[in-house]
Formats: structure tokens, sequence, C-alpha cells
């Protein structure tokens, strides 16, 4: 059976690359089954995203964020991810890239073409600085 959500804010991330806040992303939570709902924002951009609402997981996804970066160039993007299975990421300097998450929902830092690619929990950075610089 579906549940008929009852959400609340539960906090924000702050997305900072050396020092400087490049977006936040603001998290939701279910009270009644605990599931995380986010949303982004990204510092300068003032467009809407034509979609209303929140999208949610499918059973055993978990919320990430993934960044790339190439020639002092930092791209990041959420993505719902589950563990030991891959992902298909248009990444903006090499188009298609295949990304294998293992069973801690994490990759190795995936280096390819000069383009460096890494993926962050969000869970784990509810309501602090996640430094995407290091």
């Amino acid at each position: 059976m579906s549940c008929k959500h009852e959400i609340v804010y539960k906090g924000v991330i702050n997305v900072s690359e050396a020092a400087s806040m490049v977006g936040a992303i603001d998290v939701w939570k279910c009270r009644k089954c605990e599931k995380l709902f986010v949303e982004e924002r990204r510092l300068g951009e003032t467009k809407l995203e034509p979609k209303l609402g929140f999208e949610e997981l499918y059973e055993g996804y978990k919320w990430t964020l993934l960044v790339c970066r190439a020639l002092g160039t930092l791209e990041w993007s959420i993505y719902k991810v589950k563990e030991n299975h891959e992902f298909e990421h248009l990444c903006p300097f090499l188009g298609k890239v295949k990304i294998k998450v293992d069973s801690n929902f994490y990759i190795q830092s995936h280096y390819e073409g000069g383009v460096e690619h890494r993926l962050y929990l969000l869970e784990d950075y509810i309501n602090k600085v996640l430094e995407v610089s290091v």
C-alpha cells in the first residue's frame, strides 16, 4: 500500500567548492514513511522548473549528488541510485558515461579523459556543508 505522504522540512545541504557556496539542496521528509525528498537550488539561477511536486524514490534507492570536474569547471547533478547498480550520466564534458555504484553507495573517484566524477550520499550531509573541492 502506498503512503499518503505528510511532507515536512528536514534541513538543507549547502554545496560548497573551495569555501564558496555553489548551491543548496533542501531535504524534506514524510512523517509517516520516513522517505526523503530533495530539491536543488543553484546560486544565480532564477528559472523555475516546469514540474510540480517531489520526485519519489523507488524501493532500495537513495538520493546522491554526482560531481563532475574538468579543467577547473565544476558541474553537479542529483541522482537516485541503488547499491550494486550502474546508471547512465550525461556528463557535460564526456557525454554519456556509465557510473557503477558499489554496495555502500560509493564509487571510486572515477577519472576518464581528464574528468573526475565523485558521488556523495545526501543523507550523510543534511544540515551540513558538502565540500566538493576535495
